[in-house]
Parts: C-alpha cells; sequence; structure tokens
C-alpha cells in the first residue's frame, strides 16, 4: 500500500513539473486531459484487485472470539430465563392474589392461604383452609378445580 501511495506522489509531482514547463497555454488542456486519465487508471488499480482478490477480504473470527459470542450468547439466554421465570413468578403472585376471593365465594368457606405452584407447565393449587370447614374438602376441591380448569387432583388441601 505504500508502494501505491509512493507512486502517486511521484506522479503527481511528474504532471506539474509538466504542468509548469509547457511553454504556452495551449499544451496546458492536453497534460491535464493526459494526467486526468493516468490518474483514473492509478486508482482503477486498488480497485481490479479487491474484484480479483476478493476472497482475501474475508473476514475470519479467531477462537478467542468466537469463545466470546458464545459466552455472551450463554449469557443472554441466562438472562432472558431469569427475567421470564421473575416475570412468572410476579404472574402467579398476581393471580393468587386474585383468585382467592373468588374462590372463598366459590366455595363459601375461608380460605387462609392460596397458592399457585408451576411444575412442568402444569399449575397445582394449595389451599389453607380454616379447620371448620375440613368436612367439605371434596367438595372445595372439586369447586376449585371446576374454577381454574385443572385436574382435582392439583388441588391440595391443608388445615
Amino acid at each position: 500500500m505504500t508502494e501505491w501511495a509512493a507512486g502517486l506522489a511521484v506522479l503527481i509531482l511528474m504532471v506539474l513539473v509538466a504542468d509548469i514547463l509547457t511553454p504556452t497555454d495551449a499544451w496546458r488542456p492536453f497534460i491535464r486531459f493526459t494526467a486526468g486519465l493516468i490518474f483514473l487508471f492509478w486508482f482503477m488499480n486498488p480497485v481490479r484487485h479487491l474484484i480479483n482478490d476478493a476472497e482475501s477480504f474475508t473476514i475470519s473470527f479467531p477462537d478467542r472470539i468466537e469463545k466470546w459470542v458464545m459466552e455472551e450468547k450463554i449469557s443472554g439466554e441466562a438472562v432472558i430465563e431469569s427475567m421470564s421465570a421473575g416475570q412468572t413468578a410476579y404472574i402467579l403472585e398476581q393471580s393468587e392474589q386474585s383468585l382467592h376471593p373468588l374462590v372463598e365465594e366459590t366455595c363459601r368457606c375461608e380460605i387462609q392461604s392460596l397458592q399457585i405452584i408451576s411444575q412442568n407447565d402444569e399449575f397445582r393449587v394449595m389451599l389453607t383452609i380454616n379447620p371448620e370447614d375440613k368436612g367439605d374438602r371434596e367438595k372445595i376441591s372439586f369447586q376449585v378445580a371446576r374454577l381454574l380448569e385443572i385436574p382435582e387432583a392439583n388441588v391440595m388441601i391443608s388445615e
């Protein structure tokens, strides 16, 4: 590349000297036209090399960069997973708060706590009821399962 730049500098100096040494103004347009053609071909040479040797300009990532990219991908996936888990926990908490009065109204009993657990894309509901309502466990379990549209086996009741 430095040879090309040095050659360009010599060419510019030659054109300047030729322009200064012309005895009349009649020759100047001819010298400038010829110099323009020479400059055009001079600048086309690197473009021709780029086109002919396009394969030498391909980008290859060293192992360290590839390793860094993989680490960043894994880190990004971990962040997304933790955000998703946090979002799921928040949604379950909000669901518990909104379902608590609805389940109490449907079952006509006092529920001390309601907890929704998500396991393997399946939801389980854990209810803690008032000891006075322990005789109605099957009825409560059936009503909660029907209300939440989950299998009755996924409703667990404790006192």
